[in-house]
């Protein structure tokens, strides 16, 4: 193992997993109940846990690039993500579903400048082409952020094709936000409807 990384281990493991030994007991024999559902981007600057402070098994998180959620349509080419939020849901129960997207997100760059993708990245440009409402949005924003936000819209709208989510939306017992931060300050805006815009807590 990376000496750095054994290091960062130790230390976790001290300060951490020692210190709070009776929550991670729990979590361990009883389970984690989480409370809320992250779709979040693999960028390392955007966790959720740190963000919300949260405690491990606050919260159950699916993360991939750009926190796309794909057309329900494609959901067998998306098993991936489309098996999260399934079992999110359904073995689960959560019922606070979050869309995290941040500033300067490299994946929604990627999309903005489709047209002139890199051949290089053969399964991040499969990953964004599999969604043609997505690449048309990129026509209709001026500035990454504003795709950045309407991408995260998008994607809540895809999540109410999802049968399980759309019952649970009619009977008012799930709800769907869309988050996004900037990471340079800290601002965080929220978007509770994707016919809204979004809306600084900061």
């Amino acid at each position: 193992m990376h000496k750095e990384l054994k290091e960062k281990y130790f230390e976790w493991l001290e300060k951490e997993h020692h210190a709070h030994q009776d929550l991670y007991h729990e979590l361990a024999f009883q389970g984690a109940k989480p409370t809320a559902f992250f779709i979040s981007c693999c960028d390392s600057r955007v966790v959720s846990n740190q963000i919300f402070n949260a405690k491990i098994g606050d919260h159950f998180i699916h993360r991939n690039i750009a926190n796309l959620v794909p057309s329900f349509k494609n959901a067998q080419a998306n098993t991936a993500t489309y098996a999260s939020i399934e079992f999110a849901i359904k073995n689960l129960e959560i019922r606070k579903i979050f869309i995290l997207g941040h500033s300067q997100c490299a994946g929604i760059n990627a999309l903005m400048h489709f047209d002139q993708k890199d051949p290089e990245l053969q399964f991040v440009n499969k990953w964004l082409e599999q969604d043609q409402a997505r690449i048309d949005l990129k026509d209709r924003c001026d500035t990454n952020e504003e795709l950045e936000k309407e991408s995260i819209k998008l994607s809540m709208n895809h999540l109410l094709n999802y049968p399980a989510i759309s019952d649970l939306m009619n009977k008012n017992e799930i709800t769907l936000t869309g988050l996004w931060i900037d990471i340079a300050s800290g601002r965080l805006e929220i978007c509770s409807d994707s016919e809204d815009p979004f809306m600084s807590l900061v």
